[in-house]
C-alpha cells in the first residue's frame, strides 16, 4: 500500500517538474535487481530535489528510503535519508520537529567515511542557520565553525563557501561588519578561483547589505543593482525580490520611505507570486515599518499582525522583534494603550535575548578560538590550493603561478583577519565595562517603570471594582441567580450594574468601548451615567434610564477638545416581583413569587429567556444604536415580560460569542451560545455559572481571550 502511495505522489507532484534525471532515478529505484545502496541513492536524490518545493512527497520519498536503507543496515543512506525528513519538515512548516529529528540525528551520526562527514557538515550547516534566525547566535557560530571544520577536510568547496556566507550572517546581525566583511573576502576567494559564478553574485550581494549597514550606501547600491542584473538574465525570481528589498532598505534609512515602500511592495509582489514565505514575511515585515513612518497605524497594524504570526510559526526571531517593535508603536498611535503595553513587553523580552552584551563577547571569543587555535583559514587555504591543482591539470602551464598566487593571498587574508579581530578584541574589553554599566541602568530604569505602570494598573483594579455592586448586595435582591466577570486584562471595559429603588431592583450588563484601561475609564463615565439616572433624575423605566444616561455620557464627553465616540452596548432590566408570598418572612423583593414583571431595554445587547422546560430561547432584540454618539438617536424602547417561577433569564456582554477557539480557530457565535444555556437550563443556577465558564475556557483553549466577558444568570 505504501508504495502505491509512493508511486501516485511521485506521479502527481514529482513529475509536473520532473526531469531526465529524475525520472531515470526513479527507474533505478523501481528495479530490485539494482543493488539496494544505488536504489537507496536514488530515491534520496529524488526527495532531495523536491524538499523546499514538494516537502510533502520529498518526506515521504526520504521515509522510503530510509526504511531501504536499515533494513540493509546502509547507514550512510540512513543518515542522508533522516537529514531529508528533517529538511522536509522544516520547509513544511513543522518547524520543532524538524529541530529535534536533525539534532537527534546530529548525536547519531558514526563517522566511518567521507560520505558520514559529508552529511554531518551539511546537518552541522543546517542547523546553525536555523538556530541563527532564533537567535541563537552562540549554538550558531558553534555549529557553523564545525560545519566549515569538516568541510575543509573534505576540501568541499560548496560547503566551505556556505560556512563562510553563512557566519556572515550571524556576525552581520550581532553588528559585527568587519568579521562579516572578511568571511565574505574569503567566500568570494574561493568562489573565484573555483570559478562558480552564482557564489560569487550570492557574496557581493551580501558584501552590499554590510555596506549598507556601515552608511556606505552608493557602493551598496551599485552592488544591489549589479547582482539584479545577473538575476534577471539568469531568471532567478527570488533573487529579484531579495534585492528589491535591500535597495528599499537603503532608501529607508535614507528617510525616503515613499521610495522605500515602492521598492517593498515589489519584492511583496514577486515573493507572492513565487510563494516564498520566508521573503514574503520580510517585505511585509518592512511595509508595515514604513506604515508606521507614513503615518498610517492601522495599516502598520494590519500588516505587522500577520508577520508576528508567521514568524512565531517559522521561529524567526528577528522578523518577531520587528514586528512586536511595529505593534506597540502603532497601537499606542491608535490609542489601545493596552494592547501597546503588552507588545512592548513581549518586543522587550526578545529584544534583550539577541543584542545581550554577553552573545557578543560569546561570538567574539568563538571567532579567536577558531582562528587562533584550530587554524582552520590555513585548511581552507589549502583547500583553495588543492582545488587549484585539480583545476590546472587541464592547463599544467598555468598551475604553478596560478596555485602560488592563490596561496598567498589566502595567506594575506588570514594574517589580515587576525590583526583585525586582536584589534577588535582588545577595542571590546575597553569599553565592555562602560557598556555593561549603561545596558545594567536602563535595565533597572526600565524594571521601575514597568513596576509603576503595573501599580497604576492595580490600584485602577480596585477603583473599579469599588464601583460594582458587592456580592452581599446581588444575593440579598438576586438571591437565585449568577454572575460570571471574567475580564480580559486587569481592568476591564465590561461591568456590571445594580440599583435597588422601591419595590423594584435594577441591573445590567455592560460593554463599553475597548476594554483594559482604556475600556475602564470608559466604564466608570457610563456607570456613573446610570447612577445618576436613577438616583438624581428619578427614572426607573428600563428605555428612559438608558435614554437619559446617553444624554449625561455624551455631555460629559463633549467636555474634551477632541472628539470622542466612545460609550457602551448595555442590557438593562428591571424586576417588579407581584405579591403572592406564601410566608410572611417573604422580603418585596425576593423571588420565590410565582410571578414576576420584567422590564428590559437594551443598545445592541439582548434578553433572553428560557421558559421552564423550553426547548427554544426568547429573544427580547435591543435598539440598533449605541449609549454614545449616534447618527439618528431616537429613545430606548422598554420591552415588559410576565415571567412564571422556574423561568430563567440572561443578559450578557458579546464575550462569550466573539470568542475564537474550537478545533478551527473560530468565533463561538450566539447560535451555540443559546444552545448551552439551553443544555443547562435544568442545572441550579450557580451550576450554571460553572458549566458556562468550563465551556468558555475549553473553547477557548490555548488562545487569547480577545475580549471582556460579562455574562448575569437569574432563575424565577
Amino acid at each position: 500500500m505504501k508504495y502505491l502511495i509512493i508511486i501516485f505522489l511521485y506521479c502527481s507532484s514529482c513529475l509536473v517538474l520532473a526531469s531526465e534525471k529524475t525520472d531515470s532515478l526513479w527507474t533505478v529505484w523501481q528495479d530490485e535487481t539494482i543493488p539496494v545502496i544505488d536504489r537507496v541513492n536514488a530515491i534520496n536524490d529524488i526527495a532531495g530535489e523536491f524538499y523546499r518545493s514538494k516537502s510533502d512527497s520529498a518526506k515521504v520519498l526520504a521515509e522510503m528510503g530510509l526504511e531501504a536503507a536499515e533494513k540493509a543496515g546502509y547507514l550512510n543512506g540512513v543518515y542522508r535519508s533522516k537529514f531529508l525528513i528533517g529538511q522536509s519538515l522544516y520547509y513544511k512548516g513543522e518547524r520543532d520537529e524538524a529541530m529535534m529529528v536533525l539534532q537527534n540525528l546530529l548525536e547519531s551520526i558514526q563517522i566511518k567515511s567521507k560520505e558520514d562527514l559529508k552529511i554531518q557538515a551539511d546537518v552541522e550547516y543546517f542547523l546553525g542557520i536555523r538556530y541563527m534566525l532564533r537567535g541563537l547566535y552562540s549554538k550558531a557560530l558553534e555549529l557553523c565553525f564545525k560545519s566549515l571544520d569538516h568541510y575543509t577536510k573534505l576540501q568541499d568547496k560548496d560547503g566551505l563557501i556556505s560556512s563562510h556566507v553563512g557566519l556572515n550572517y550571524i556576525y552581520k546581525n550581532q553588528g559585527l561588519y568587519e568579521q562579516s566583511r572578511a568571511h565574505l573576502s574569503v567566500a568570494d576567494s574561493i568562489a573565484l578561483a573555483i570559478q562558480d559564478t552564482t557564489a560569487h553574485y550570492v557574496v557581493i550581494g551580501n558584501l552590499a547589505v554590510v555596506l549598507s549597514l556601515e552608511g556606505k550606501f552608493d557602493e551598496s547600491d551599485s552592488l544591489h543593482y549589479l547582482v539584479m542584473e545577473n538575476d534577471r538574465k539568469i531568471g532567478n525570481i527570488s533573487g529579484i525580490a531579495l534585492t528589491y528589498n535591500n535597495i528599499g532598505w537603503n532608501y529607508e534609512i535614507r528617510e525616503d520611505y515613499e521610495k522605500a515602500r515602492e521598492y517593498y511592495t515589489k519584492s511583496l509582489e514577486l515573493s507572492t507570486q513565487i510563494n516564498y514565505d520566508f521573503y514574503i514575511n520580510i517585505a511585509r515585515s518592512n511595509l508595515s515599518r514604513m506604515a508606521l513612518k507614513l503615518g498610517d497605524p492601522q495599516e502598520a497594524v494590519r500588516q505587522a499582525l500577520p508577520v508576528y504570526e508567521k514568524a512565531i510559526s517559522m521561529s524567526d526571531i528577528r522578523r518577531q522583534e520587528e514586528s512586536l517593535n511595529v505593534l506597540h508603536k502603532a497601537y499606542a498611535s491608535i490609542g489601545n494603550f493596552s494592547q501597546a503595553y503588552s507588545h512592548l513587553l513581549k518586543y522587550i523580552e526578545i529584544r534583550d535575548s539577541i543584542r545581550n552584551d554577553n552573545n557578543v563577547q560569546e561570538a567574539t571569543t568563538k571567532e579567536l578560538q577558531y582562528h587562533f587555535e584550530k587554524e582552520q583559514l590555513t585548511d581552507s587555504i589549502n583547500f583553495a590550493k588543492q582545488q587549484q591543482i585539480s583545476h590546472l591539470q587541464l592547463k599544467q602551464q598555468e598551475s604553478e603561478l596560478q596555485n602560488e598566487a592563490q596561496f598567498r593571498y589566502f595567506l594575506f587574508v588570514g594574517l589580515g583577519l587576525a590583526v583585525l579581530f586582536g584589534i577588535f578584541i582588545f577595542n571590546r574589553f575597553k569599553v565592555t565595562s562602560k557598556q555593561k554599566v549603561i545596558i545594567e541602568d536602563a535595565h533597572h530604569a526600565l524594571e521601575e517603570k514597568n513596576q509603576e505602570i503595573m501599580d497604576s494598573i492595580t490600584y485602577a483594579k480596585r477603583i473599579q471594582n469599588a464601583i460594582l455592586p458587592p456580592s452581599k448586595l446581588v444575593k440579598e435582591y438576586l438571591n437565585n441567580s449568577f454572575i460570571l466577570y471574567k475580564p480580559k486584562d486587569v481592568v476591564a471595559g465590561d461591568f456590571y450594574w445594580m440599583e435597588p429603588y422601591g419595590d423594584k431592583v435594577l441591573f445590567a450588563a455592560a460593554d463599553c468601548t475597548g476594554h483594559g484601561v482604556p475600556g475602564a475609564m470608559v466604564s466608570v463615565i457610563c456607570n456613573n451615567g446610570l447612577n445618576r439616572s436613577v438616583r438624581e433624575f428619578g427614572l426607573t423605566d428600563p428605555g428612559e434610564i438608558l435614554t437619559k444616561t446617553r444624554e449625561l455620557v455624551i455631555k460629559e464627553f463633549e467636555k474634551s477638545e477632541d472628539e470622542v465616540k466612545d460609550g457602551m452596548d448595555i442590557a438593562l432590566v428591571s424586576l417588579e416581583l407581584r405579591a403572592s408570598a406564601e410566608s410572611e418572612n417573604e422580603t418585596p423583593h425576593s423571588h420565590s413569587a410565582s410571578h414576576s414583571i420584567l422590564k428590559y431595554a437594551g443598545a445592541h445587547n439582548p434578553l433572553w429567556v428560557i421558559r421552564k422546560g423550553s426547548s427554544e430561547v426568547e429573544e427580547y432584540k435591543a435598539d440598533k444604536q449605541p449609549i454614545g454618539v449616534h447618527d439618528n438617536p431616537v429613545p430606548f424602547a422598554t420591552n415588559t415580560v410576565q415571567l412564571n417561577s422556574g423561568d430563567c433569564f440572561y443578559i450578557f456582554s458579546d464575550g462569550f460569542a466573539d470568542q475564537f477557539g474550537g478545533e478551527k480557530g473560530k468565533k463561538y457565535k450566539s447560535t451555540n451560545f443559546k444552545q448551552l444555556l439551553l443544555s443547562i437550563q435544568d442545572q441550579p443556577i450557580e451550576k450554571q455559572r460553572e458549566l458556562i465558564d468550563k465551556a468558555f475556557e475549553m473553547w477557548r483553549g490555548n488562545l487569547e481571550q480577545i475580549d471582556d466577558l460579562c455574562i448575569i444568570g437569574v432563575q424565577v
